[in-house]
């Protein structure tokens, strides 16, 4: 075997003393090592002490020890059977699916217009004057005022859902946040507060979430191209849209539209 897989068993046992091989697995570094690293899964699972940090720590472990076989002519002793897991580790993680999360901007709009009520009239606002409200909070300048109603509450406690679950199982494991019923560029910053309020911000002071609006009636449709340049403009957005890799998901609602306007209609739109 490589120095370097015996080196990491040594690692190991310093990281993980509690764990205690058989002893006549004691001149087998492969099962040394397969014993901690299982460990490090269960510790993982459990949130406990010596867990991984993310899947790159597992599929670093198991590169080691692939290196190491076809390097000693091992590739029959257990090689493939290594490799096949090494890809299932780097299609599905921790996550094995990422989880898109749907809400519709009437939720967001009601939270919101409790928390910055005593400030504005929300449903007062146009559009433009929405967007404008929101952008510190959007932007992370200005904290968004916590709510101790049911509304807000429950908007917090997805956003740290989200928060604890990317942290668990790595950034692959959320999809898109989708808006239902998206109006205009303000629901989307509406996302962007909120999601910033509950906590989903990484190091950087950035939202690690992809944002989708879902464009529903048909209205919403002939507006989309204007909503989306307006969207685009936005510097706040477009920050937060850099960070994404700048892709940009829309979603178009067929069957709502279809029951706003007709399957014509809806089509055409």
């Amino acid at each position: 075997m490589s120095d370097a897989l015996q080196a990491r068993v040594a690692q190991y046992q310093q990281l993980l003393p509690q764990v205690q091989s058989r002893p006549r697995h004691a001149d087998m570094p492969y099962r040394l090592l397969n014993d901690r690293m299982r460990a490090r899964l269960q510790a993982t699972l459990d949130d406990g002490s010596g867990a991984y940090a993310g899947p790159a720590e597992l599929i670093d472990d198991l590169q080691l020890i692939l290196d190491s076989l076809r390097a000693n002519r091992g590739e029959h002793a257990g090689g493939f059977a290594v490799q096949r897991l090494l890809w299932r580790v780097k299609t599905f993680g921790f996550h094995l699916a990422r989880l898109d999360v749907r809400q519709e901007s009437s939720v967001h709009a009601r939270a919101l217009a409790t928390v910055l009520g005593s400030d504005v009239a929300w449903d007062d606002l146009d559009a433009v004057g929405r967007a404008r409200l929101l952008a510190p909070h959007a932007s992370g300048d200005t904290p968004l005022p916590k709510g101790d109603d049911e509304g807000n509450q429950r908007l917090d406690a997805v956003f740290a859902a989200l928060a604890d679950a990317r942290a668990r199982h790595g950034g692959d494991a959320l999809g898109s946040y989708i808006i239902s019923m998206a109006h205009d560029r303000s629901d989307v910053l509406a996302v962007l507060a909120l999601a910033r309020r509950g906590g989903l911000v990484d190091a950087d002071d950035t939202v690690p979430l992809d944002i989708a609006p879902l464009f529903e009636t048909v209205d919403d449709l002939k507006r989309g191209t204007a909503t989306l340049r307006d969207l685009l403009d936005d510097p706040v957005y477009r920050t937060h849209l850099r960070a994404r890799g700048d892709v940009q998901m829309v979603m178009l609602g067929y069957s709502d539209s279809s029951k706003d306007g007709g399957i014509a209609a809806s089509r055409w739109g």
